[in-house]
């Protein structure tokens, strides 16, 4: 019995060492997901954005970052995801340190360097319905992302995109109507290095479709 208390005691310490990190641990994932670091508003103030997570480089696990929008000092879009990555991925201020407002409804995340590196993408959103759609996230994977408030209908948005980085280039697309109805989807394009012009995408937006498209490139992968 007393060797049964020697281990208990030897090992309790270690219990109650776990415990507390593990404590610890919660509490600052809750304190951090729940506090801005970063805080943008449009030029004329009808919206504003706040990012909330870890934008540094995690030593363990795997961390994000994560927004939410006002518009007229109500919510509007609510605790959605932006990034993520652990110790091997790029972070969020590495790879997206800059910030800009491209009008009074679109706000993009990426780095400027990145951007002047060559010639610049171009992403066309086009909203073919009769509807207000609500919100947009539009991706180009690793280098921009966009956040669209209030899209009009029979509308089209130009989005100057960072030259790609390697063979393939990423586009995604999350959405949603006023009416509630959400769409979402992805693809990959083959980079032709042959092709000298500046790379063109379209995202055709319509009442029962989203379709990601390239005149000029391949593409790879997607579900449409």
């Amino acid at each position: 019995m007393s060797k049964t208390k020697e281990i208990i005691k030897s090992i309790l310490p270690v219990f109650v060492l776990f415990g507390a990190v593990l404590v610890s641990l919660v509490f600052y994932n809750v304190y951090v997901r729940s506090t801005p670091f970063f805080t943008t508003s449009s030029p004329a103030g009808t919206y504003m954005v706040n990012l909330t997570g870890q934008k540094e480089r995690p030593h363990i696990f795997t961390v994000e970052v994560r927004f939410n929008v006002l518009k007229n000092g109500k919510p509007f879009w609510s605790d959605q995801y932006l990034h993520s990555g652990d110790a091997f991925d790029l972070s969020f201020e590495v790879g997206y340190p800059d910030c800009r407002w491209l009008g009074e409804n679109i706000l993009r995340f990426y780095h400027e360097k990145d951007f002047n590196a060559g010639k610049p993408q171009v992403v066309i959103v086009v909203n073919k319905t009769e509807r207000l759609i609500k919100y947009l996230k539009v991706e180009a994977d690793p280098t921009d992302k966009f956040l669209l408030f209030d899209v009009q209908p029979k509308s089209e948005a130009r989005l100057l995109v960072s030259p790609p980085k390697g063979d393939y280039e990423v586009l995604s697309v999350e959405g949603k109507f006023y009416e509630g109805r959400i769409f979402d989807d992805s693809a990959d394009f083959k980079i032709d290095k042959g092709i000298n012009e500046p790379f063109t995408y379209y995202i055709y937006i319509t009442d029962d479709s989203l379709k990601i498209e390239s005149p000029q490139l391949e593409k790879y992968r997607g579900t449409n």
